[in-house]
């Protein structure tokens, strides 16, 4: 069997996790090259896991061609993700890119668009690869809870509020964090709106409602959305200043059908009718992260085998319509019907 070689762009935060996958695939891939302008964290990162060749720069990686790449997985941050993709694409190389494509949903519509016929462009959105989001599916696609009346999403943690040293957990973790323009939706629940895509199918946004109360974040830190799914009220709220939950981040979900509901909650997965609980699955949310990363990297790595783009093309336009669903919850923050106040 062909191993296949990877380059990958970007060595921060994001990268480590990657790496992690690549290894935990065995024989199949091989991280040969690495690339990040801070010298000190491409070498650190390229050490722990063995990557043999470091550069400064995507363009100085793409220009080795002794490295005999076979794909690029673009880890940067996301204002760089149109030149990695742009530059690795020309390169012939197939491209997983981070999500979300591009800052805004113009710009990814427009790196798409710019791409020539055949390019194999795969977004890395991993959310809807844990492995309790694809049971919650493999449950609904069996007719188990019936036809879905309501979904509720709450995605909160306390991480910008204050630790007993006056820190914020969430920024400690993650400091880029703090300087996102736009943080809590693009930057966290996009994945949970593509996740909702594939549990409920395609939705069309109602309302959304953004703020911000943490002086240091440039973004918002609190988001509540409103969509329609096939008459189904979807309900997705997000709060990174949640006072009682916990430092890190935790879903809660209940999928209303009208014949049982299946519900998350921390690390228990339960589908119940009536008051009688049918199945009740305890979770590992750590195995199940590290699963996604890798089941995510796993499907882009057959396609590459495959040597066929239209399986890239699709899952490209399909990770489009949730990064629309982000724009216009942007664009739509403030509710569109007049106030009524007491007399």
């Amino acid at each position: 069997m062909r191993v296949l070689r990877i380059g990958i762009i970007g060595a921060g935060w994001a990268a480590e996790h990657h790496l992690r996958a690549y290894a935990s695939l065995g024989r199949r891939v091989a991280v040969v090259a690495l690339a990040d302008p801070d010298a000190s964290v491409r070498t650190a990162r390229a050490a722990d896991w063995g990557v043999g060749r470091t550069y400064d720069s995507a363009a100085a990686l793409l220009a080795a061609s002794d490295l005999q790449l076979d794909a690029i997985d673009v880890a940067c941050p996301r204002e760089h993700h149109a030149d990695a993709v742009q530059r690795a694409v020309a390169a012939g190389l197939a491209v997983f890119c981070q999500k979300p494509l591009a800052p805004t949903w113009n710009e990814a519509r427009s790196l798409v668009d710019g791409l020539p016929a055949g390019a194999r462009l795969m977004v890395h959105e991993n959310w809807r690869y844990r492995p309790h989001y694809r049971l919650m599916c493999d449950w609904i696609a069996a007719g188990r809870i019936g036809q879905l009346r309501e979904v509720t999403v709450r995605v909160c943690t306390s991480g910008l509020l204050p630790d007993a040293g006056g820190c914020l957990p969430a920024l400690q973790r993650q400091p880029m964090l703090a300087g996102l323009d736009r943080m809590l939706l693009m930057e966290v629940m996009i994945h949970h709106i593509d996740a909702l895509r594939m549990l409920v199918g395609d939705m069309t946004l109602l309302g959304a409602v953004t703020g911000s109360d943490t002086d240091c974040l440039r973004g918002e830190d609190r988001a509540s959305l409103l969509f329609n799914a096939s008459g189904a009220a979807v309900s997705l709220i997000g709060d990174f200043r949640a006072h009682g939950a916990p430092g890190a981040l935790s879903d809660a979900v209940t999928l209303q059908g009208t014949d049982g509901v299946i519900s998350l909650a921390q690390d228990r997965l339960s589908l119940s009718a009536g008051t009688e609980v049918l199945e009740d699955v305890a979770l590992d949310l750590a195995a199940d992260y590290a699963a996604s990363y890798r089941d995510a990297i796993a499907f882009f790595l057959d396609a590459v085998e495959a040597e066929d783009a239209a399986p890239f093309a699709a899952q490209v336009e399909d990770n489009l319509r949730t990064l629309a669903l982000v724009e216009q919850a942007y664009a739509s923050h403030a509710p569109r019907f007049p106030l009524v106040r007491g007399g």
